[in-house]
């Protein structure tokens, strides 16, 4: 917890503590519970829409005076019915309410723009795509060495995407579909962001297994079996394959 040193006249320090007393807390609660008033963090009312994370409390005169200008721009080149950028009066608006000083209303500015997904998260969505590209080459590869690979572990080992409904794997799958949809990157996993999946929304959390299966592929790296015509790719046999299969179970409900 980080420290902060804060100098006061002793008048200042007399009425702070004779007011912490009067309220039953120490000087320092008393503090906290005024800098937590100014950050909006101690129940008050506020629109649902608003989120701290995102929407800043206030801002510069230079920002507002940026942002209002931008409106008024738009105000000037949208049509009457843009459903993205909103018409005239919509962009006016919010100029007005960033001119006016409205801090209630700067939240609108900001519904659209989510969260950063950090370095770690989306480092993790490139290892999960680089994982079945290499999961699918090497079915592919059995199929055309005429290896059997039964229909069971085939299933097993399709990329379901992530979950929509849980805020960080909702943000991976966006990130996913955009570096194979948008970008045409990781061409074999398309199929996973059709309409006829969802999108990719796997419905159910999937992150833990694919951090087991990422865990098991790097054992099966290590042991320095590599495709002599593709060096890139790792060779992995049928018995490979169930290995990460089963690692998708959680080492508690293994038999």
């Amino acid at each position: 917890m980080a420290t902060i040193t804060l100098r006061l006249d002793d008048a200042i320090k007399e009425e702070l503590e004779v007011l912490a007393r009067g309220r039953g807390q120490s000087l320092s609660d008393l503090i906290r519970w005024a800098l937590d008033e100014l950050l909006l963090r101690n129940g008050q009312a506020t629109h649902p829409d608003m989120r701290p994370e995102i929407s800043p409390l206030s801002l510069t005169v230079v920002e507002r005076q940026q942002l209002a200008l931008l409106h008024r721009i738009l105000a000037r080149v949208v049509g009457e019915d843009n459903d993205v950028d909103g018409d005239k009066d919509y962009q006016l608006d919010r100029a007005k309410v960033i001119e006016e000083g409205f801090v209630g209303e700067y939240y609108k500015e900001f519904i659209g723009i989510l969260p950063e997904l950090g370095p770690r998260d989306s480092g993790f969505v490139l290892d999960v795509l680089d994982l079945f590209r290499i999961v699918t080459h090497n079915l592919n590869k059995l199929t055309a060495d005429k290896i059997e690979v039964d229909a069971d572990l085939r299933r097993a080992l399709r990329f379901d995407g992530f979950d929509e409904n849980d805020p960080i794997e909702g943000h991976m799958l966006a990130y996913a579909r955009y570096l194979v949809l948008d970008q045409g990157r990781w061409t074999e996993l398309q199929g996973t962001f059709s309409m006829s999946n969802d999108r990719g929304n796997s419905h159910s959390r999937r992150a833990a297994v694919y951090q087991r299966m990422l865990a098991e592929h790097a054992k099966i790296k290590a042991e320095g079996r590599l495709d002599r015509d593709r060096p890139e790719d790792l060779l992995l046999g049928v018995e490979d394959l169930r290995r990460l299969a089963a690692a998708q179970i959680h080492p508690d409900r293994r038999g």
